[in-house]
């Protein structure tokens, strides 16, 4: 090793900097994907609704945000009951299911751009209510560069009469 030739030296170093280049430059590209921010909110009422069929209904409205470098496309909009911690970690669901119908403007399946929000919702009922609050209910998407749905805890108390 102490007849090193300069040349040697300079490839060695070469070399280990293009690795350690490489190693960035595939760490970026994994972790420039889209990432979801996502905010639940029960007993949500609309003021001043167009449909006067929607006054006095109560809604749980979800806020979806790209708050990362690409795109993707929001396909599903998913709830999910467990009835303690121990199944919501197994992800061993009591109750699931998936809203049909949005209850605000943009439609399903949705392209959601870098930087960009989209709101959600759907009516808030007794069945609701009752996983709302009993074990863990959990609001969220599916959208289409992840494996799995972006969740969010939702604690729901009624409105008082």
């Amino acid at each position: 090793m102490a007849n090193w030739t300069a040349t040697e030296v300079a490839a060695w170093w070469g070399a280990s900097i293009a690795t350690i280049v490489l190693a960035w430059d595939v760490y970026k590209w994994k972790h420039s994907a889209a990432k979801i921010k996502l905010s639940a909110s029960p007993n949500m009422t609309m003021l001043g609704a167009a449909d006067p069929q929607l006054a006095g209904t109560t809604f749980v409205s979800l806020e979806v945000v790209n708050i990362g470098a690409r795109a993707t496309t929001i396909t599903h909009l998913v709830g999910f009951h467990y009835s303690n911690n121990w199944m919501r970690m197994r992800r061993k669901a009591d109750t699931s299911f998936v809203v049909m119908n949005n209850a605000f403007d943009k439609q399903l399946p949705f392209e959601l751009q870098p930087g960009a929000r989209w709101m959600g919702g759907f009516e808030q009922n007794k069945d609701l209510e009752k996983m709302g609050n009993s074990g863990y209910l959990c609001l969220g998407v599916i959208h289409a560069t992840a494996k799995r749905p972006v969740l969010t805890r939702v604690r729901i108390v009624p409105n008082a009469p």
